[in-house]
């Protein structure tokens, strides 16, 4: 359990209690003993205390936020070894991994999926979005949006967020039996953030407003204006992980 929650803890910066991109040994150690109780049932059960004001406290900073914050990080050394090792870390990919449920429009309910990463320092991700809606009221069997994504960070791995990004959707209906598909596409703009936790999971929105154009109904005995398109706006709930390697 200990070990479990401290790569928890560290790894996907759940023990970052403030949202900081700092994690003091204080949080850490608050975050385990709450997290190895838990899971242990009772059999561990660590013990903190508080550090006084002149024995000054070790932290870990999210990299990509050093610069960013007012706390004095006592630096190592420069080698080779250490200079290889941050070309290295530069190079890696923090990869991410949203999965969404909620509202897809005033009109459609159903899940949505994103996968992402980061390509640089956290300010910047971009990714693949892949949805499936019931759309409620209208003659529509299935409304299935694929796509691509950009968004921009304020902070390096932030918590607040802006994107752009583009759908093809795919509109199913059965007639006679007989599966029939219309397409159309829709590029859109929005902002989201993440914040709060559920089952240990960061909870995720977007709000996006965006523009569904189709051409024509190439279903039978339905007409153009049965097929949701024109301005739309979508808003979604989920769980958000961030996986670093």
């Amino acid at each position: 359990a200990f070990t479990k929650n401290l790569l928890s803890g560290l790894g996907d910066w759940m023990a970052d209690t403030d949202s900081d991109g700092i994690i003091t040994v204080q949080e850490l150690g608050t975050y385990l003993k709450k997290k190895v109780t838990i899971d242990s049932g009772n059999q561990q059960t660590p013990k903190t205390r508080n550090l006084s004001t002149d024995e000054g406290e070790f932290v870990f900073v999210l990299d990509g936020l050093s610069n960013n914050n007012n706390n004095s990080v006592l630096e190592s050394p420069i080698n080779a070894n250490n200079t290889q090792a941050i070309e290295n870390m530069d190079k890696n990919t923090t990869n991410l991994a949203y999965v969404s449920i909620g509202s897809i429009t005033s009109k459609q309910l159903g899940i949505k999926t994103q996968i992402g990463y980061f390509r640089d320092k956290g300010n910047n991700e971009i990714g693949f979005t892949s949805a499936f809606a019931e759309a409620t009221n209208l003659n529509i069997d299935l409304i299935q949006p694929i796509g691509i994504y950009y968004r921009r960070y304020l902070t390096p791995f932030g918590k607040v967020f802006f994107n752009i990004g583009l759908d093809m959707t795919v509109f199913h209906v059965k007639v006679f039996a007989d599966e029939n598909i219309n397409w159309g596409f829709k590029p859109y703009i929005g902002l989201g953030g993440i914040g709060g936790k559920i089952f240990d999971k960061q909870i995720y929105w977007n709000f996006d407003m965006g523009y569904v154009y189709v051409s024509e109904s190439f279903i039978p005995d339905i007409e153009i204006e049965d097929i949701p398109h024109g301005i739309q706006f979508d808003l979604t709930f989920g769980i958000h992980r961030r996986y670093f390697s």
